[in-house]
């Protein structure tokens, strides 16, 4: 029995069907490395992979047209937003076991969005991170006080 990637991979020609081969070959560990910033559990990562795998199936003929850049960013957004996804369909999977009474479903959705938001913040700290590492000593210690004087007041 054919899975689904391989029913979709048949729907392609064969020069499709080869570049997403060798897409899959050139971006695996970009891949894996993106979705373990979300999941920890393998088998759950490979989960997210495969669904991912599908979308970009269906965009194929966009990624084709792109440079190696483009694709690997494109590559990494379909896993974090197929990650953000599946944390939110496996919280409401959670959120059926606890009762009602225990948990109006108002809170039940800020505990969801507060752990995709949480990601996401965690995402952006680190960047500016990155980003104020390259400024410079100088620069940096400037840019930390503006930062500080206008949270503190």
């Amino acid at each position: 029995m054919k899975t689904k990637i391989e029913k979709d991979l048949g729907m392609c020609d064969q020069k499709e069907r080869e570049f997403m081969e060798e897409l899959y070959r050139k971006y695996e560990r970009l891949m894996y490395a993106t979705v373990r910033r979300y999941i920890s559990d393998s088998m759950e990562q490979e989960e997210i992979v495969q669904e991912s795998l599908k979308k970009l199936i269906e965009k194929r003929r966009v990624l084709c047209n792109l440079d190696c850049a483009a694709q690997a960013g494109y590559i990494v957004v379909a896993i974090r937003n197929t990650s953000f996804s599946y944390l939110r369909k496996r919280n409401r999977e959670r959120s059926k076991i606890i009762s009602l009474e225990t948990l109006n479903e108002e809170g039940m959705r800020h505990i969801i969005l507060a752990e995709e938001e949480q990601l996401f913040y965690e995402e952006e700290i680190e960047k500016l991170k990155r980003r104020l590492e390259t400024l410079g000593t100088r620069r940096s210690s400037t840019f930390r006080r503006k930062v500080f004087v206008k949270i503190w007041g």
